[in-house]
Parts: C-alpha cells; sequence; structure tokens
C-alpha cells in the first residue's frame, strides 16, 4: 500500500512519480471551476445564467430585501465571487511555475512538494477569503496569497538558474 507522501509524489522511493500534470489538472479545476460561486447561488435559489458576472450586484439586494438571502449571505457570495476572479488571475502563474521547473529538468519531488504547497496555499486562501468576516482573521490572506506567490517565483527562479547552467 502506498503512502500519502508517495500519492502526493514526493514519497521516499528513489525516484518520485512526475505529478506536473495532475497539480495543473487540480489546480486548474479548483480556479476555474471549484472555488466558483456557483454552487452557493444555486443553494440560494440565485443562480442566473443569463448574467452571471453581475447577477449579485443586479439582484442581491432585492434577495436580501425580499428575506430569501440574509445581508451576511450576500457579503459571503460576493467574497466568494472575489476570491474565484484571484484564483483565475492566479492560475497562469502556477502554471508557468511548474512548466519552467519541468523544462529546466529540477527534480521530481522538489516540483511535486512546491505543487502540494502552493494547492493547499490556495485552498486556504479562498476559504479563508470566504469565510472571514473579521479583521483578524482576514489578515491571514495576504499571508496566504504571498506564500503561495513565493511558491511560483521560487521555481521559477531555481529554473532559470538551470536554463543559465548556474544551478
Amino acid at each position: 500500500m502506498s503512502s500519502l507522501a508517495s500519492i502526493l509524489g514526493f514519497g521516499s522511493s528513489s525516484e518520485p512519480r512526475d505529478m506536473v500534470a495532475t497539480y495543473l489538472i487540480v489546480n486548474a479545476l479548483w480556479s476555474h471551476t471549484l472555488s466558483s460561486t456557483r454552487a452557493l447561488k444555486m443553494l440560494y435559489k440565485m443562480d442566473n445564467h443569463v448574467s452571471p458576472r453581475t447577477d449579485l450586484d443586479k439582484f442581491g439586494p432585492r434577495a436580501v430585501l425580499e428575506g430569501k438571502i440574509t445581508q451576511a449571505q450576500l457579503d459571503m457570495l460576493k467574497r466568494n465571487e472575489a476570491a474565484h476572479a484571484n484564483s483565475m488571475e492566479h492560475f497562469p502563474i502556477f502554471a508557468t511555475a511548474l512548466i519552467l521547473a519541468k523544462l529546466a529538468g529540477l527534480p521530481a519531488a522538489d516540483i511535486n512538494s512546491a505543487g502540494f504547497a502552493y494547492t493547499v496555499l490556495r485552498v486556504a486562501f479562498v476559504g479563508n477569503y470566504v469565510l472571514s468576516i473579521t479583521m483578524g482573521w482576514a489578515a491571514l490572506r495576504p499571508v496566504f496569497w504571498w506564500a503561495s506567490n513565493i511558491v511560483c517565483f521560487r521555481l521559477i527562479w531555481r529554473a532559470g538558474k538551470m536554463f543559465n547552467g548556474v544551478a
């Protein structure tokens, strides 16, 4: 039976599996689909396929006035929308980092560890963004955001060194 570390691609085997495609797919699904407001909008019966990018501004205040949702729920939906947009904006840097690291020949275990760290940090970022209703908890959001950037920048930096024969 495989260990969790082995499944995630940074186990104790002599040659860890290459998980670049897995981390790219998981994070594409996370940023494009799973972090979306769609599920919450469907739960609150506010999903609008005609104008999904403006439906919270158009219909949210009325839904609160009519008692369909609370102001706190509308605020959470708006935070979810912002977290989703940030996830979409952030995915390209992650994809670039993994692809450059792979092309540069960085060790699979290092790339896999970075992919795992990035995934955990982005899930924490979105969760914190959506659920934080106090400044104290919201103050953690930039920590998750910067940490996920640093994971990517580090891979890009190391790949650049490899491309230039400095590593």
